[in-house]
């Protein structure tokens, strides 16, 4: 059976706080996924530091990534280092890669994730 799409959750606690609140980096993680999953972006990210100013620990960056395929989302908490990623496509791709190249970009202390093949 083929499927609609293929979707990637991840929750990552106690990321590197260096990493996870750098717009530099996290735009080359985001660049280096593409090429890891090879994906093609329509067009430039939106990545911006935001959350509301009166709740800093909801505070970080948030990535948004259309792909020709689906999308790529993601925030990064500055306060607590904590992270969700998901990938969402339609074209198949390596769950334990993604979840493997993420460990590496930011070095979580511990990472929980579900892969879902998606049908209506």
């Amino acid at each position: 059976m083929s499927y609609w799409g293929y979707h990637l959750r991840v929750d990552a606690a106690g990321c590197d706080l260096t990493k996870v609140s750098s717009i530099d980096h996290v735009r080359n993680y985001n660049d280096s996924l593409l090429s890891l999953i090879e994906m093609k972006s329509m067009g430039a990210p939106w990545i911006e530091d935001c959350g509301p100013e009166d709740r800093p620990d909801l505070c970080g960056i948030t990535v948004l990534q259309p792909i020709e395929t689906s999308s790529i989302s993601a925030h990064f908490c500055n306060l607590s280092g904590d992270a969700y990623l998901d990938v969402f496509s339609c074209k198949p791709f390596e769950d334990d890669a993604v979840v493997a190249h993420f460990r590496d970009w930011f070095g979580p202390q511990k990472v929980r994730y579900d892969f879902t093949v998606r049908q209506a």
